[in-house]
C-alpha cells in the first residue's frame, strides 16, 4: 500500500481527534507501556474530589507495575492518605535490599 499525501492526513487527522480524548493518557498509549491510575487520595477542600496517580512501566514489565500498584493499596488501607509517602519509600528501600 502506497502512502499518499491524502492517506497522511488522514492519519494525522485520526490521530489529533484520538488524542483531544485522552491528553493524559496518549502518550503512554502510543508508546505501549504498560500503565494503570489508581486512587490516590482525596482533595483536601471541599468539595472533597478523588485523586488519580498514574503508575507507568517499562515495556513487558506489566507484573511490576501491578505489583506497585498492589503495594501502594496495602499501605494506603493501612495508613492515612498522609503517611502513604512515607512507608512507600520504606518499602521500595527494603525491596532493593
Amino acid at each position: 500500500m502506497k502512502l499518499t499525501a491524502a492517506r497522511c492526513a488522514l492519519c494525522i487527522e485520526y490521530l489529533s481527534e484520538y488524542s483531544r480524548n485522552t491528553d493524559n493518557t496518549f502518550p503512554v498509549n502510543a508508546t505501549g507501556n504498560p500503565a494503570l491510575t489508581i486512587n490516590a487520595g482525596f482533595s483536601g477542600s471541599e468539595p472533597q474530589l478523588p485523586i488519580g496517580m498514574m503508575m507507568i512501566g517499562r515495556h513487558f514489565e506489566e507484573a511490576t507495575v501491578l505489583r506497585l500498584a498492589h503495594a501502594y493499596e496495602r499501605l494506603r488501607n493501612a495508613t492515612s492518605y498522609w503517611d502513604v509517602e512515607t512507608r512507600l519509600r520504606s518499602a521500595m528501600k527494603s525491596q532493593k535490599q
